[in-house]
């Protein structure tokens, strides 16, 4: 298991921190498993690091199908959400 932490544009966070995004399309550089965390950290416009930040387990990944060859959509269950 690895714990990939990736920068998150506040509109994509807003809805995972919400519960309506529940799964992300991403390009695969750092070869996500099931089982993997997730440590979603939330920026702003311009780019600014808020302090919110959103823990999730990859429960699965999807390949094929239409996605193009080096992306993954990956389905998440989040486990903690950070305000600081």
């Amino acid at each position: 298991m690895k714990v990939h932490k990736l920068k998150t544009d506040s509109e994509a966070f807003d809805a995972i921190w919400s519960g309506v995004k529940l799964a992300e399309f991403r390009f695969n550089d750092r070869g996500f498993k099931v089982g993997d965390r997730l440590a979603l950290l939330r920026q702003d416009t311009l780019g600014v690091l808020t302090g919110q930040s959103i823990t999730c387990w990859v429960v699965h990944i999807q390949t094929g199908y239409g996605i193009p060859e080096g992306y993954v959509m990956m389905s998440f269950r989040v486990t903690s959400k950070l305000f600081s």
